[in-house]
């Protein structure tokens, strides 16, 4: 069975629940960071290109495509690379992102940063085996929504539907 709690030493003498510490964490880093000034709301995609699996074949086309379909409406569009960036910066990226959109991968636990009422949109595999992200999601009151993708299996790099991520988009921005 998988463990619910984390026992603290120190003054802290009960069991702790995960989900507490979750939220106390995204509580500290969402009163740090810097609230963006813009007007404008904003689409984070991460792009996974320098990873080693999980990668998306037409990611180019697909940040151009919504930039193009967003570049009237006020909507900046952001490519996120994560080697790019501080820790500081990749916490106002996500606290200030409306919207994430990333493939599966460990770059999806800078959700921790997002302010609650976001959306995360997360392209996955039904070989996956793993809703990790959506559940916490849910742990930090953001909106998940999962795009699954066709591939031999969850290790391997995929091509995104650029009309259907555009739907979506347009449906919760």
């Amino acid at each position: 069975s998988r463990r619910r709690h984390t026992r603290l030493q120190g003054d802290w003498s009960s069991d702790v629940c995960s989900s507490d510490l979750f939220l106390l964490a995204q509580k500290i880093f969402n009163e740090s960071v810097h609230k963006k000034k813009s007007t404008k709301r904003t689409i984070l995609i991460i792009d996974r290109s320098d990873a080693k699996k999980r990668r998306v074949l037409n990611n180019t086309e697909l940040v151009s495509s919504i930039q193009s379909t967003f570049s009237r409406d006020n909507i900046e569009v952001v490519s996120f690379i994560a080697r790019n960036y501080t820790l500081k910066e990749t916490m106002e990226m996500f606290y200030n992102a409306d919207v994430v959109l990333s493939p599966h991968g460990a770059g999806l636990s800078n959700i921790i940063f997002c302010k609650p009422n976001s959306n995360v949109i997360e392209f996955i595999s039904e070989e996956t085996g793993s809703n990790a992200f959506e559940n916490f999601s849910h742990l930090l009151n953001l909106k998940w929504t999962g795009i699954y993708v066709l591939s031999g299996n969850w290790f391997q790099d995929y091509t995104i539907s650029i009309p259907e991520t555009i739907k979506l988009l347009k449906s919760i921005i």
